[in-house]
């Protein structure tokens, strides 16, 4: 912990006791920042937090990426939301603690990495709307592996009917019922060490097949 304390000395024997000296006031060092996390990962931000530091009333966010890392925060809290991100990208964020009393800085934190993910599907379209089939297309989502296609009867429970690779923005849904309504929504993922990052779901779509 960031304490001060003050110390002085005297000389003795066994029968006499010396004059104090002056007295000295140290400071132990601005601990180091132990723990840092990350949360909510979207595509173009993420919630960072920390531990606290006993004597720190201020802490410096760094981020890497590109080669460099940059300071792109100071706050008072233990946390921060970090926004402005690219989609599909590597990051790694670092931490150190700060007292404005003594201008003193703590070691940083060790890293932690972030993998942003990709963008949000924003455009889902239904076509060739029959009676127990139609095709549905979507808007191209850079650096994503792979879509997910999700279908729904009363938009509320969701079941995953379908993935395709990142080449295909299209689906044909063969498994219809004549004169029935169903709801459609797609994402993106991307794997990347060892991992899958799910992109947000498009906007749903309502659809009605014909009676005939």
């Amino acid at each position: 912990s960031h304490t001060e304390y003050e110390f002085k000395v005297r000389a003795a024997n066994s029968s006499v006791n010396g004059d104090f000296s002056d007295s000295v006031r140290e400071r132990t060092k601005l601990g180091k920042v132990s723990k840092i996390k990350s949360k909510n990962i979207k595509s173009t931000s993420v919630r960072v937090y920390w531990s606290k530091v006993s004597g720190a009333d201020t802490y410096l966010l760094y981020r890497y990426s590109d080669g460099k890392w940059k300071r792109i925060a100071k706050t008072k809290d233990t946390a921060y939301n970090v926004k402005s991100l690219s989609p599909n990208k590597t990051y790694y964020f670092k931490v150190k603690a700060y007292s404005s009393k003594t201008g003193e800085t703590g070691d940083y934190s060790p890293n932690v990495k972030v993998v942003t993910t990709p963008s949000k599907v924003k455009t889902l379209k239904a076509s060739e709307i029959k009676a127990t089939s139609l095709t549905l297309k979507w808007s191209k989502v850079s650096g994503a592996t792979a879509y997910q296609i999700y279908r729904s009867t009363d938009g509320e429970s969701w079941k995953r009917i379908k993935s395709v690779n990142s080449k295909t923005t299209s689906y044909k849904d063969k498994s219809l019922k004549k004169g029935k309504k169903y709801y459609y929504k797609v994402r993106a993922y991307r794997k990347a060490d060892s991992k899958t990052y799910y992109g947000d779901f498009s906007s749903a779509i309502k659809v009605t097949t014909k009676k005939k």
